[in-house]
């Protein structure tokens, strides 16, 4: 399994995450072939190799029609420190700018001028376009956009929720409709091939799962319609919800929307890859900044031996005075609520009293809910949280056609078991045991492998 760690320590935009993924081996060419497929205007994409602070990698160049110039970092604040005047938006409000012109994504959901420029980064920011999108293209233009393209399912599927995870932030700050919501900045030509792009690379290089440590969202301020507005913009920080972040290690923008929406839609919260690394790419973003390298670190691991490390939590709780259907009526539920197991184990408390510790294994995306299900529906007025991590091997569930019935198997490399609700149904129709069912249905699919 490849597993691609993303290192945001300087934050992670759009345009450095296609220059890092081009830095890791995606093929550029291909790249372009498959882009064109989306039928946008007229635009051209480039890379070059450039450092900072002595690291060299890839940073792309998106040129659009009308001379809009998008490079690494400049889709965001990731690399922006603007010392110019914009009115900007990824949702609402439009810009015009005067001359040739590096463009960024603006992290503020309403037009706004980046205060950074108190920080030690300095960067080239010239204008010289009208943007032709002036009215934005909304969540709805931009799916029917990659849905109506000739890209593969997975490209379309993974962009799509992409869109949508920024579609729904921007709807929450707004308290609008997911429909009602226009990018404006995110809506552009150039932001659409950062992150169709990104997922196109991707596919290119296989990639199964996609790790992310901790995340520096930036500091300082940044000035919108609606006054001085605090870094992470609004929607990044919506969307940095149970992620591991950190606000304040510089002092700019540093992670911007565009680039919070690809984690967030993409990324798995609880898998921490351990392998072998077979590939490295950095992001050079345009921001030269004192405190830190302006880069965006990607590394390809193949797993060890084929398996995942999740960081999960077991969560419990000592139980004396509920009945034995009281508890399984709350092991249901413990289930429902998110728990990947559930599990009882007699124990002897205080003053020799038998009892019951109810646990459950969950992910910390559902630890609250697990946690809910506990008070809700057991007596118990606490709960013990402990973390562990969870070490599974790759496996497949496969439909097999035996000569009683159809069953699920579950395969993970020459081992194999069959479910045994599939077999206790066919047993139960055909009048047989359970063994003899069972039995005969191993021994089918061991011949059918053999």
């Amino acid at each position: 399994m490849k597993i691609l760690r993303y290192n945001c320590t300087s934050g992670i935009s759009g345009d450095m995450n296609l220059s890092a993924l081009i830095d890791l081996g995606a093929n550029q060419d291909l790249l372009i072939s498959e882009l064109k497929k989306l039928n946008l205007d007229d635009w051209s994409l480039s890379s070059i190799k450039s450092q900072k602070q002595g690291i060299w990698g890839t940073q792309v160049k998106i040129d659009c029609i009308g001379g809009t110039e998008h490079s690494a970092e400049n889709n965001h604040s990731d690399n922006h420190c603007r010392n110019t005047k914009h009115e900007n938006s990824c949702c609402g409000g439009h810009h015009q700018h005067n001359h040739s012109h590096h463009h960024y994504e603006h992290g503020c959901c309403c037009g706004h001028t980046d205060s950074a420029h108190n920080s030690d980064c300095h960067h080239e920011h010239h204008h010289n376009h009208h943007h032709h999108h002036e009215h934005g293209r909304s969540f709805s233009d931009i799916r029917n956009l990659i849905l109506g393209s000739e890209l593969s399912n997975f490209v379309k599927e993974k962009s799509i929720a992409i869109f949508e995870v920024l579609a729904k932030a921007e709807a929450f700050i707004h308290n609008k409709n997911v429909n009602d919501v226009h990018f404006h900045e995110v809506g552009a030509v150039d932001s659409i091939i950062d992150i169709v792009g990104a997922v196109i690379c991707l596919e290119q290089l296989g990639i199964d799962s996609i790790s992310v440590g901790n995340i520096e969202l930036g500091g300082g301020v940044v000035k919108c319609a609606h006054g001085v507005m605090p870094v992470p913009a609004p929607a990044t920080a919506v969307m940095a919800t149970n992620f591991v972040c950190s606000v304040g290690g510089v002092n700019h923008e540093a992670t911007t929307p565009t680039g919070m929406a690809f984690l967030s839609a993409l990324a798995d919260k609880n898998v921490s890859a351990k392998g072998k690394v077979i590939g490295r790419g950095i992001g050079i973003g345009q921001r030269d900044c004192s405190e830190r390298a302006n880069v965006l670190q990607v590394i390809l691991i193949d797993s060890d031996s084929e398996s995942l490390t999740e960081k999960m939590f077991v969560v419990s709780a000592n139980i004396d005075d509920m009945t034995a259907e009281e508890i399984s009526y709350l092991c249901q539920k413990l289930f429902q609520a998110g728990c990947v197991d559930v599990w009882q184990q007699s124990i002897t408390m205080k003053k020799s009293r038998l009892a019951v510790e109810v646990c459950g294994l969950v992910a910390t995306d559902k630890l609250p809910d697990v946690q809910g299900a506990f008070f809700k529906h057991s007596s118990t007025l606490g709960v013990r949280v402990s973390e562990v991590q969870r070490l599974k091997v790759e496996r497949e569930i496969v439909k097999f056609k035996s000569s009683i019935g159809e069953v699920s198997i579950k395969v993970s490399g020459d081992k194999f078991k069959v479910e045994a609700d599939d077999v206790a149904r066919i047993a139960n129709l055909l009048q047989i045991s359970f063994i003899s069912a069972k039995e005969r249905i191993e021994t089918e699919f061991r011949n059918s492998k053999a």
